[in-house]
């Protein structure tokens, strides 16, 4: 019934990270590893919906009914990792001379081409960072 996301048994670098593309699994892991949900994944009938296949509690133990938010994709998903963020640090986005977008998350940085995919990028190295240094 469980089916564990390939991405989520990597171990990553910062340099990974930032090479990830946006996506569902990128979703799951910022999901899993940021949010600190445990999530399942279902065979789910088709008029659910495509992206109701994530089952599972969020960080508190409340059951998640509804679908995997769109974290690397929608600006208002990503927005709740932002939110997330431990007491204490600091978080930005800001685009670029160059037209990326940057976050700065804690002590970590991403650049990506929407500030969705810069926050989940970010946040990911953060959780990095923050696992090595305590």
């Amino acid at each position: 019934m469980t089916n564990e996301s390939t991405m989520s048994t990597v171990e990553f670098s910062s340099e990974t990270i930032d090479n990830l593309p946006s996506g569902r699994e990128l979703d799951s892991l910022v999901a899993t590893r940021v949010m600190g949900w445990k999530l399942e994944r279902h065979s789910m009938p088709e008029w659910v919906g495509k992206n109701s296949m994530a089952l599972g509690y969020d960080d508190r133990g409340r059951h998640l009914l509804s679908s995997l938010p769109e974290f690397s994709q929608n600006i208002r998903d990503a927005w709740e990792v932002l939110e997330k963020s431990p007491k204490g640090w600091a978080s930005q986005i800001h685009r670029t001379l160059d037209g990326r977008w940057c976050c700065q998350y804690g002590l970590s940085e991403s650049y990506a081409e929407t500030p969705s995919l810069a926050i989940c990028l970010a946040s990911l190295k953060a959780k990095l960072i923050q696992g090595t240094t305590g």
